[in-house]
Order: C-alpha cells, then structure tokens, then sequence
C-alpha cells in the first residue's frame, strides 16, 4: 500500500500507527527503496500545490521503474472548498493518473477541510466538563453532536477554517486530557484508542463522511 498525503508533519505521523491497528501484517517501508510486498509506504506531497508535482513524479515512478503497490492512496486537504470546488480539484488529480496510463488501483480522498477535522470525531476525546477558554468553542459548534465536517468557523475569526479547527482541537484535548497537540507532536492521536473512537463513531452516526469514506477503502481489502 502506498500513501501520498499533502500533509507533511500530523498525518504523515498518525497514518502508520493506524494502519498497523488495520494491518497488523503489513510492515512500515522506511523509503522507496524498502517499500516491497507485505510493507505500506507514507509519503508526503509537503503541501499544495507541491503534492501535484510529487504526484507526477510518483507515477512516473511507479510506471516506469518500481513495481507499482497493490493500491495507491492520495489524500489532500480540501480547506475552505465547496462540492463542486472538491469535484473539479479530485478529476484534476484523476487525470494525474489518466495522463501517465496508470491503470493499477488508487484512491483519491479529498479530506474535508484538513486531518484536525477527522480527529475532532473522538466523542470521548470531547471535555465532560465545559469550562475555560473552551466554553467559546463549545458555545460555537459541539463536535459531539454536530458533524464536524460541516463545521465553518465564527466570522470574527481571520484565520482559515483549517487552522480554526486546528485550534478547536488544541483547546479540546487540553480541556479533556490535558493533553497537548501539534501537527509536529500529535501525541494522544497516534493512540490505537483515539483511531478506534472515530471509526466507532462512523458506525453509530452519518458523520465524517470523507473519513468513512477512507476507512472503507481500507476496510475493502482485508
């Protein structure tokens, strides 16, 4: 399996750790040169517009030279895009794959507005008591009860929605755990716990459909 994620730092950090929770058979290839049968590979694309250029690159590759994986993964922040915004930018990537003949199987998982937004679906990462600088984000949006794909951000707010939920998450697991965050120390995320608390979610709600989305692409070949 193979994964070209925009993200460079949380995601790139998180993904191995959940996926040897759903292939705890695969293992972890440091770099091209290890990926071989029985391991996955996470890459990262270091941003966007950055990830269209190593995508090409990686194809390239892939059609060329290395033996293509069995399934290729490509995931990218959709941020502050709308439906049709996500659907032109993932047939952009399609044709990615069209353009160099690639015709081994990939999926291409726009994640709705960033990788913080799939980890605010831990309900029971969620603060029982509701105190502090936490109260203003609670007051705006309960990722609890509200999907937190559909969350925007307050109009006060100058940041993007992203950063917004990158903020909202930081508050949250300080508030709940007192935890810290950051994309370059993702901590409790990395946990086998907090992976299974999103995806228990997906089975009692219709939320994070971009998440269930990705899980069900995994979830098809075990």
């Amino acid at each position: 399996l193979y994964f070209l994620l925009e993200d460079s730092k949380s995601f790139c950090s998180v993904l191995p750790c959940w996926l040897s929770c759903i292939f705890p058979g695969l293992r972890k290839a440091r770099n091209m040169k290890d990926f071989s049968a029985d391991s996955f590979l996470v890459e990262s694309g270091y941003g966007y517009p950055q990830i269209k250029d190593r995508l090409q690159e990686t194809i390239e590759e892939f059609t060329t030279g290395t033996s293509a994986p069995d399934v290729f993964f490509l995931c990218y922040d959709t941020d502050e895009a709308d439906e049709e915004e996500i659907e032109q930018e993932k047939s952009e990537f399609e044709q990615y794959f069209v353009s160099q003949k690639y015709e081994h199987t990939h999926h291409i998982v726009p994640i709705t507005r960033c990788f913080e937004t799939w980890l605010l679906g831990n309900k029971s990462a969620y603060p029982v008591s509701i105190e502090g600088d936490f109260m203003t984000y609670h007051r705006f949006y309960p990722v609890n009860k509200l999907d937190p794909e559909k969350m925007w951000k307050p109009d006060d707010c100058e940041s993007s929605v992203s950063i917004y939920h990158v903020v909202y998450l930081q508050k949250m697991l300080r508030a709940r755990w007192k935890k810290n965050y950051s994309k370059g120390s993702p901590g409790v995320a990395k946990n086998k716990g907090y992976f299974a608390g999103i995806v228990k979610r997906c089975e009692q709600t219709d939320d994070l459909q971009s998440f269930r989305n990705f899980i069900e692409a995994l979830d098809g070949m075990r």
